[in-house]
C-alpha cells in the first residue's frame, strides 16, 4: 500500500511539469508569432487569426495534458514492476510485449529517415533561390494575394518544422519502449533468481 502523502506530493510534481510544458509551448508561440509578423507579415495574416489562436490554444493544453498521462503513466509503470505480486512468467510476457513496440517504433524511425523531405525542399529552395520569372506569379490564397516564390519559401520552412517534430516523437515512443523492455527484462531476471516462477 502506498503512502497517501507521496501520491499528492508525486501528483503536485506532475501537474507542476505540465504547467511548466504548457508555459514553454506559449512562450514559443508567440515567439514565432513576433518572428512571423516581423519577417512574414502576409503569412501571419492566414496564420494567426484569432480562430487559429483558439486551436494554438487547445492543442498547447492537450499538450500540457499528455505530458501529465506520461509522467503518471511511467510512476504508475515503476510502482506495477516492483509490487510484490509479479511473477517471472509476466514479466517476461511483458518484456516480448515491449520489444515488439519497440521494434515497431525503430522500423517507423527507419522510414522517416529515408522518405525524409530534406532533398525535396533543397530542391525547393534552390528553384527560390534562382528565382526564376514563373516564381514571381501571384498566387490568391485564403483571399490573400502571395507570391509562388513566398509559398515555395514557406514549405520551406513548415515541412522541416513538422517533419522533425514528428521525428522526435517517433523516438520519444521508441526511447519508451526500450527503456520498459529493459525494465521488465531486468525485473524478470531477479525473478528469475528468487524463484518465482
Amino acid at each position: 500500500m502506498r503512502n497517501p502523502n507521496l501520491d499528492r506530493m508525486e501528483n503536485k510534481y506532475f501537474i507542476r511539469q505540465a504547467f511548466y510544458h504548457i508555459i514553454s509551448n506559449f512562450i514559443l508561440i508567440i515567439m514565432v508569432y513576433f518572428i512571423g509578423k516581423e519577417f512574414f507579415p502576409k503569412l501571419s495574416e492566414i496564420i494567426f487569426t484569432s480562430y487559429c489562436w483558439t486551436i494554438y490554444f487547445l492543442i498547447v493544453l492537450y499538450l500540457g495534458y499528455r505530458r501529465y498521462r506520461e509522467l503518471k503513466d511511467f510512476s504508475n509503470h515503476f510502482d506495477f514492476i516492483y509490487s510484490e505480486e509479479q511473477s517471472y512468467a509476466k514479466m517476461e510476457q511483458l518484456a516480448i510485449w515491449a520489444e515488439t513496440l519497440t521494434e515497431i517504433q525503430k522500423t517507423k524511425l527507419d522510414l522517416l529517415k529515408y522518405f525524409s523531405p530534406i532533398p525535396l525542399l533543397i530542391f525547393i529552395l534552390g528553384v527560390y533561390v534562382n528565382n526564376n520569372s514563373s516564381i514571381n506569379n501571384n498566387i490568391n490564397m485564403f483571399s490573400i494575394e502571395l507570391q509562388c516564390g513566398d509559398v515555395l519559401m514557406y514549405l520551406g520552412i513548415g515541412v522541416p518544422i513538422f517533419y522533425y517534430s514528428f521525428l522526435y516523437s517517433t523516438f520519444q515512443s521508441y526511447r519508451k519502449s526500450a527503456r520498459k523492455m529493459m525494465d521488465y527484462k531486468g525485473q524478470s531476471v531477479i525473478l528469475k533468481d528468487k524463484g518465482l516462477n
